[in-house]
């Protein structure tokens, strides 16, 4: 074969052979281009030979390398970019500049223009066009003048340097883009080959795309279809017929939908968990080699974890591809807390992330003394102790590049990082990394403290580890890692609809228009169904790489918690349906299918499989804790009976179980906040005229501003509020809300007596045949002319917090009628601060109300002997009320059995 040639055909394991033969003819010099690192292995293994391979963006990057280019980081080139676009003269995205998203959007364009290999572009119709024609202009001539190019897209670069061609064999591919088209054209020299798997234009577009840009440039076409072709046994193979019949292409045998099985499983979990239990089977009693086994996922970062987690339990090791990011990592986010909180000179919020990381080990408990601090929020790590280790956390001022590295290892030595590489294999890899990441740092050069932070803050951003350190083990790939693979057994598993085909849609600054206009000048940029031909290329491909078993699994609930239909890819094949048959992957899993069967003969761990799956339908009666508290000796509010009242299990894991989550700090008035600023003014205002008629409105409106400025000094002091930059223009519109609170009528009617503020409520009082000790505040205590007892409740805007209903629903107020109680006032009332006005009341002297003083009463009577007989019967069952808002702001989710909360049932 003395000429460039392109062969296809419709079955990539029929293509994979061809190369074999092809490639055991060849000579030495003769380079193999692989879509990734395992096909070359496959291929190596195919051949039986030790055949160097190498991908293009290897190829590309070590030719520019040889030439002297110099790659740019993902920080050089938003710098770059910024510099390029301050220097041109734009129409459309001057004023767009200073928005966060611009420069990622841009970096995204250039990207996908490099890829279709655009050197320049037409001249725009619109100034957004012609902006775009500018910079990318721009930015491709002064990457050629300095000769740096974008890692991401090596061989747009590499295509313009002197070449020196040479013979090539591209196998494994689905198809190539337009730069990898240019710059195979310009290196291939004869005879070059290129196994290409292409079917029905209208069902493998993008490699039928592929073979005509290379027809164009002059390759020729061959075609297998000869009688040997057509009955080559690895047509026969199941991958192969099952992705032939996903394309409706004729089969080499009789195709049937039952030939795969395709299986529908709850969750994500439970579908992983299926999947591996049926690949430990096939190794253990089929005598499958785990190198030979493949699980395919769309969504890795999604199945990942999922993956990880259960392999482990199985005891079944897996390898992949897929890097994470370092700062993902336990090692990378402690570091990147730490730099962060040094860098912004230690604000409360990074400085509690970094001391409550739970890598590291301190000699105090920093969770405890995080919640101390309530919602202050107090800057410097001097304000968390006296301890040693606190200060070594503190950076030097200045020091050499070492220096500061030997100080970084100090700490780490510390806070026992480095102590815990001896039992985590993991924290010995990130470590490795992270040495590996600043070694361009360990110089002798001085460095100030902002210039080192922010260089290794910079570095440690772009690295990445291996997620699975593992050599060999099951394979977890992406359809994409597929290529030019084959394997004996695979499970593609995620075949639900928005997974698989996985939506790609248009960035945002290249429509169909322009990109339809910029096709007519031989600028091709896929767009959206582009990028749908692709996902069912990557399927098709999928599907190949199994050898002699396959199986297709979707859950009904996506990683995201969203129920999901069958992917579209499903429709040639059978129905989903749920495993015929439970294969236990451990003994514990054994011993809980035989217990719900009946067939265990140890009553206790029956026992315990049948309340677990009671509790996971929701038909559980626990918990039952009797005894645990005394409800009369227990000291009440109202907030606790609200709790208790909207969710009984809420009120147990946040009063008694502590697992209250930490107050979080304010650095801005929040409504909380701003109801105790607000609170604080209007009791400052008011006590110089306690026991005195009420006064004018005028008069408070004119002493507002000292009380206000009062209460902020005195929140300020306690750390509960920091005042910025805006605070003027602040202070401003809470003066302006007050001022309408304090000349409202009814703030205050006339011939009124404030008789006590933020006056404390403690006592015992009888309802529902028991004691209650009760203890509260009321935010003001008034008598009017008759001289009976108002009591004033603040709130912040209009909602008022209810418990549920003798129907279960979220109606019922008790608040009032408990101060009533207490006090033996005539009556109260909400008055909203936002509103200047009444919200509501109750009380024996109130009028108005959609229900009578006796009838609240009794409402509440019945209530409370209702928190009575739970508490004495142990029962704080998960049961909010019948709408679950309960459930919208719960901070014990993750603990809560409710089953039409979790499942979504019911509701």
């Amino acid at each position: 074969m003395t000429v460039r040639t392109i062969i296809t055909h419709a079955s990539p394991n029929l293509l994979r052979q061809r190369a074999r033969e092809h490639l055991l003819q060849q000579g030495e010099d003769h380079s193999v281009v692989i879509p990734n690192l395992a096909a070359g292995r496959s291929l190596r293994q195919l051949t039986r030979t030790a055949l160097p391979t190498i991908t293009f963006a290897q190829l590309a990057q070590r030719q520019l390398f040889q030439a002297g280019w110099t790659p740019l980081s993902q920080a050089g080139k938003t710098q770059r970019l910024s510099e390029l676009l301050t220097s041109l003269e734009l129409e459309y995205f001057t004023p767009l500049l200073d928005r966060p998203g611009t420069l990622p959007a841009l970096l995204d364009v250039i990207r996908a223009l490099l890829r279709s290999d655009a050197a320049h572009l037409p001249a725009g119709r619109t100034p957004r066009e012609r902006d775009l024609a500018r910079m990318h202009r721009a930015w491709v001539l002064s990457l050629l003048r300095d000769a740096h190019y974008d890692p991401a897209v090596p061989e747009f670069f590499a295509a313009r340097t002197a070449l020196e061609s040479r013979p090539l064999t591209v196998s494994g591919f689905a198809y190539l883009d337009a730069a990898q088209i240019a710059y195979l054209d310009r290196l291939a020299a004869e005879p070059s080959v290129v196994f290409l798997a292409a079917a029905r234009a209208d069902e493998l577009s993008e490699a039928h795309r592929t073979l005509k840009a290379l027809t164009g440039r002059g390759w020729d076409w061959q075609e297998l279809d000869s009688w040997r072709h057509r009955a080559d046994p690895r047509l026969t193979r199941t991958g192969d017929r099952a992705a032939r019949h996903a394309l409706a292409l004729n089969t080499a045998t009789p195709f049937t939908a039952e030939d795969v099985p395709v299986l529908t499983l709850p969750s994500v979990v439970e579908e992983v968990r299926e999947v591996l239990r049926q690949v430990k089977l096939a190794h253990q009693f089929e005598g499958r080699p785990w190198h030979e086994l493949a699980v395919v996922v769309r969504d890795e970062p999604g199945y990942l974890p999922a993956l990880l987690d259960t392999a482990e339990r199985y005891g079944i090791p897996l390898v992949c591809q897929a890097r994470v990011p370092f700062l993902g990592t336990p090692l990378g986010s402690f570091l990147s807390a730490w730099l962060d909180a040094a860098l912004s000179d230690w604000p409360f919020e990074r400085t509690r992330d970094t001391l409550t990381h739970p890598l590291i080990h301190l000699p105090f408990e920093a969770q405890v003394r995080a919640r101390g601090f309530g919602r202050r929020s107090p800057r410097g790590l001097q304000s968390w102790g006296e301890e040693a280790i606190l200060r070594e956390l503190e950076w030097p001022a200045q020091a050499s590049g070492r220096a500061f590295l030997e100080h970084l290892t100090a700490v780490l030595k510390a806070l026992g990082v480095l102590e815990r590489q001896r039992s985590d294999a993991h924290i010995g890899v990130q470590l490795a990394v992270l040495r590996q990441t600043l070694s361009a740092l360990d110089r002798p050069e001085l460095y100030d403290r902002q210039v080192f932070l922010s260089e290794a803050r910079a570095l440690l951003g772009e690295a990445h580890l291996p997620a699975l350190p593992q050599k060999t083990g099951v394979r977890v790939a992406t359809p994409l890692s597929t290529l030019g693979r084959s394997y004996q057994r695979v499970w593609v598993l995620g075949l639900s609809e928005g997974q698989f085909p996985r939506p790609t849609p248009d960035l945002p600054l290249l429509d169909a228009h322009l990109r339809a206009h910029w096709s007519q000048a031989g600028v091709y940029l896929p767009g959206g169904v582009e990028s749908q031909a692709i996902e069912r290329a990557l399927f098709f491909h999928a599907l190949a790489c199994a050898r002699e078993g396959l199986t297709l699994t979707r859950p009904e609930v996506t990683a995201g918690g969203r129920p999901s239909e069958p992917s579209p890819f499903l429709r040639p094949f059978a129905l989903p349906r749920p495993p015929e048959e439970f294969h236990a992957a451990t003994s514990s899993e054994a011993r809980v299918q035989l217990a719900l069967g009946g067939q265990l003969q140890d009553e206790g761990v029956a026992a315990l499989a049948r309340q677990e799956e009671q509790r996971e339908l929701g038909t559980h009666p626990g918990p039952l804790l009797p005894g645990l508290i005394d409800p009369q000796s227990w000291t009440w509010s109202a907030s606790q009976l609200h709790a208790f009242g909207s969710c009984r299990f809420r009120w147990l894991a946040g009063r008694v179980m502590n697992l209250a989550p930490l107050p979080e700090p304010l650095l801005a008035p929040d409504p909380l906040t701003r109801g105790s600023l607000y609170h604080l003014t209007l009791e400052g205002l008011l006590r110089p005229y306690l026991d005195q008629d009420a006064p004018p409105g005028e008069v408070l409106v004119r002493e507002l501003p000292a009380a206000f400025d009062t209460a902020t000094r005195r929140l300020q002091a306690t750390g509960e509020i920091e005042t910025g930059p805006l605070w003027a223009a602040q202070r401003q519109d809470h003066l302006r809300v007050l001022s309408e609170v304090v000349s409202a009528p009814d703030f205050l009617p006339p011939g009124q007596q404030v008789k006590a503020l933020e006056h404390k409520l403690a006592g015992t009082f009888t309802a529902g045949g028991h004691d209650w000790t009760f203890t509260g505040y009321a935010d003001r205590v008034d008598e009017d002319a008759h001289g009976q007892q108002q009591i004033t409740d603040y709130k912040l805007g209009r909602y008022i917090s209810h418990v549920k209903d003798a129907a279960g629903k979220l109606s019922l107020e008790i608040q009032l009628p408990l101060y009533l109680k207490l006090t033996g006032a005539a009556s109260g009332r909400y008055f909203s601060l936002n509103a200047a006005s009444v919200l509501a009341g109750t009380g024996p002297a109130w009028t108005g109300g959609k229900t009578g003083w006796a009838e609240h009463a009794a409402q509440l009577e019945t209530f409370l002997s209702g928190v009575n007989a739970d508490i004495q019967a142990g029962d704080y069952r998960a049961v909010p009320d019948v709408d679950a808002r309960a459930c919208q702001y719960c901070d014990v989710q993750s603990l809560c059995r409710f089953q039409s909360f979790s499942t979504g049932e019911g509701t």
